[in-house]
């Protein structure tokens, strides 16, 4: 509802709409960081458990 003169009505509609942009910045700035975090959680999971297969299959070699 902006009016070309410009306004009252027209700094309320921006203030909005700048309103919008900022929100959708942070959820899509949060959302890469959240994605970024499972994946680096993923990554250190299989880490921990290649990590003990190692350690299982040394232990079995050992025992030999």
């Amino acid at each position: 509802m902006a009016k070309i003169g410009g306004g009252r009505c027209f700094e309320f509609s921006m203030s909005r709409y700048i309103l919008f942009l900022a929100t959708f910045c942070f959820f899509s700035l949060f959302s890469t960081c959240f994605s970024e975090l499972c994946s680096l959680n993923m990554l250190n999971q299989l880490s921990q458990a290649l990590r003990k297969e190692f350690e299982v299959q040394h232990v079995l070699m050992n025992a030999d």
